[in-house]
C-alpha cells in the first residue's frame, strides 16, 4: 500500500530538497515538475507508485482528477451487490471531500460498468447507493470545471446537484439516460454521445439535451452516436443559441430534413465539423444550397469534400479540413465552386497523388489561394522531384506560416534530410512568416523552422497552428465505439 504524504500545491514543493532514488534519472530537478504536469491521468497513476520523489511531484496534478471508474453497478433485479466496490468508493469520496483535496479537483470522471447481459437502456436503475454519494459530493468541488459521465442513469436529484457546480465548463455525456425534467446546466462545451433509445418516453423531449443547451451559455456542441430526427426537432424548438460557435455531428445526419431548421437557430456558428468513420466513402450529395440566412458567419468546415460547397458557398470560409478528396483535380474542382466570399487561410486534406497541376492550382496567385497561411497535405505517392525542382520555382503565398507535405503511413519518423532538399531550402527563407516546414516521403523526413534554420523539435499538426475549440482528441474521446 502506498503511503500518501499529501502535497497538493506544486508551488509549495522545494524540488532541490527532494532526493532522487538510487539509479534514478539525472535530469535537472527543476525540469521534472514541468514534465510531470504534461502527463495524462493514467500516466500519473503509474508515477504515483514509482517512488517517494515522483509521488511528491505527481500529487498536485493527480488530485486534479477524481476518477471513479470502472465500478460494478448491479441493478436491483439482479439481487447482486459488490460490497468491495461500495466500500472503495465510500473511502475515496471521504478522502476527496476533505477541503484540502476538494479545492484542487478540476475533472470528475464517473464510469460504471454493468454485468454482461443487462441492457442499461431499459428498466429503472434503483442501484442508487453507488451513484448518489458521488453526485452529492460534486457541488463541494468548488473548482470543478469538467465532468465526464458514461452509462449513468441521471435522476432529478443528480441533475440538480450538477446544476450547483459553480465553475462547470465542460460536460462529456456518453450513453446516459435522464429520468427527470430539463434543468439548467450552464456548461460552455458539451459532448453528447446519444443512444437510439432516447428516454423511457420517446415522445418526451430529450431532457439531457435541453438541460445542456442553454441559449445564453453553450459555445461548443459535439453530438455523436445515434442522434435521431427528434433530437434535431428539440433543438429547433429552442430559442436561438446565441453563443454557439462550434458544432460537431456525424456526417450521415447532416442532410436530414430535421437538421436544416437547427441551423437557423445558430446565428453565430463559425465552425462545423462533420465526423466520418475510417470506412467512409462519398455517398451523400445535395442538389440544393443552404439558404443565405442559415449560418451566415461560417468560417471553418471539416468534413467530406462533396459537402464543402453545400455548407460553404456564399459564406466567408477561411479554414477547410477535407476528407474524401482522392485526386487533386477533384479538390480543385470543388474549391473553385466556392464563390469569392471564401478567402481560404488554412487547408488540410489527404490525396492519393501529389502532382504539378495540384501545386499549380494551390500556389498560382492567379488561380489559387493567395491568402493561405497554413497548408497540410498528406499523400500516398509523390515524385520527390516536385519538392526539389518544381516547388522552388513557384511563388508561395507571402503570409504562409505552416507548410506540411507528408506521406501517409511512414514506417519511420526519424529526421533523415534528403540532400537535394537541404541544398534548396534557401528559397523558403524568403517567406518571413514561415515557421514550420515538413517534407516526408520514401527515404527522407525533413522538418525545420526556416526563420532559424534549426530542425523542428518533433512533428506538428494543423491543430498546433489553429488551436481549435474542439480538438480531434476530444472528439475521439466521446466518439469511441461509435
Amino acid at each position: 500500500m502506498v503511503r500518501l504524504d499529501l502535497v497538493t500545491d506544486i508551488g509549495a514543493i522545494d524540488v532541490s530538497s527532494l532526493e532522487l532514488p538510487n539509479g534514478g534519472p539525472r535530469l535537472p530537478t527543476d525540469l521534472w515538475p514541468d514534465i510531470i504536469s504534461h502527463l495524462s491521468f493514467e500516466s500519473l497513476e503509474s508515477v504515483m507508485f514509482v517512488c517517494h520523489y515522483f509521488r511528491t511531484l505527481a500529487q498536485p496534478f493527480f488530485f486534479r482528477t477524481l476518477a471513479i471508474k470502472p465500478f460494478a453497478l448491479y441493478l436491483s433485479w439482479t439481487r447482486q451487490r459488490n460490497e468491495d466496490d461500495c466500500n472503495w468508493i465510500k473511502q475515496k469520496l471521504e478522502f476527496y471531500s476533505s477541503p484540502t483535496i476538494a479545492r484542487h479537483v478540476q475533472i470528475c470522471r464517473i464510469t460504471p460498468y454493468r454485468p454482461s447481459g443487462i441492457n442499461s437502456a431499459f428498466g429503472t436503475d434503483r442501484g442508487r447507493s453507488t451513484i448518489d454519494p458521488i453526485f452529492k459530493l460534486l457541488p463541494q468541488l468548488t473548482n470543478l470545471t469538467e465532468i465526464d459521465l458514461d452509462t449513468v442513469h441521471l435522476t432529478e436529484d443528480n441533475m440538480k446537484q450538477m446544476s450547483r457546480i459553480p465553475r462547470l465548463n465542460t460536460v462529456f455525456v456518453k450513453n446516459c439516460i435522464v429520468m427527470a425534467l430539463p434543468i439548467r446546466l450552464a456548461a460552455k462545451t458539451v459532448f453528447l454521445r446519444l443512444k437510439r433509445c432516447r428516454s423511457f418516453h420517446p415522445s418526451q423531449p430529450n431532457a439531457l439535451l435541453l438541460s445542456l443547451l442553454q441559449p445564453d451559455v453553450v459555445e461548443s456542441l459535439c453530438m455523436t452516436g445515434d442522434p435521431v430526427a427528434a433530437d434535431f426537432d428539440d433543438i429547433a424548438r429552442l430559442p436561438s443559441l446565441q453563443c454557439l460557435h462550434t458544432l460537431c455531428i456525424n456526417y450521415s445526419t447532416a442532410l436530414l430534413a430535421s437538421f436544416l431548421p437547427c441551423l437557423t437557430q445558430l446565428p453565430v456558428l463559425r465552425e462545423i465539423i462533420l465526423r466520418v468513420h475510417s470506412t467512409y466513402s462519398p455517398a451523400l450529395q445535395s442538389s440544393f444550397l443552404l439558404p443565405p440566412s442559415a449560418i451566415p458567419l461560417l468560417e471553418k468546415y471539416g468534413g467530406p469534400l462533396e459537402l464543402a460547397g453545400y455548407f460553404g458557398q456564399g459564406r466567408p470560409l477561411k479554414h477547410l479540413k477535407l476528407c474524401g478528396v482522392h485526386t487533386g483535380d477533384n479538390l480543385l474542382k470543388h474549391l473553385s465552386a466556392l464563390n469569392s466570399d471564401a478567402d481560404i487561410e488554412a487547408l488540410e486534406f489527404h490525396v492519393v497523388d501529389v502532382n504539378k497541376s495540384l501545386l499549380d492550382g494551390l500556389f498560382d496567385t492567379r488561380l489559387g489561394f493567395p491568402s493561405i497561411k497554413a497548408l497540410d497535405i498528406t499523400f500516398d505517392s509523390m515524385d520527390h522531384k516536385l519538392l526539389t525542382c518544381v516547388l522552388p520555382t513557384m511563388r508561395l503565398p507571402l503570409d504562409i506560416e505552416y507548410l506540411s507535405i507528408v506521406q501517409s503511413d511512414q514506417s519511420s519518423d526519424h529526421a533523415v534530410p534528403a540532400d537535394e532538399l537541404v541544398l534548396k531550402k534557401a528559397y523558403l527563407t524568403q517567406y518571413s512568416a514561415l515557421r514550420y516546414v515538413a517534407f516526408t516521403g520514401n527515404g527522407y523526413s525533413w522538418r525545420f523552422d526556416p526563420s532559424t534554420g534549426a530542425p523542428a523539435k518533433g512533428s506538428r499538426t494543423m491543430e498546433d497552428w489553429q488551436r481549435p475549440t474542439l480538438s480531434q482528441a476530444m472528439i475521439e474521446r466521446i466518439s469511441k465505439d461509435d
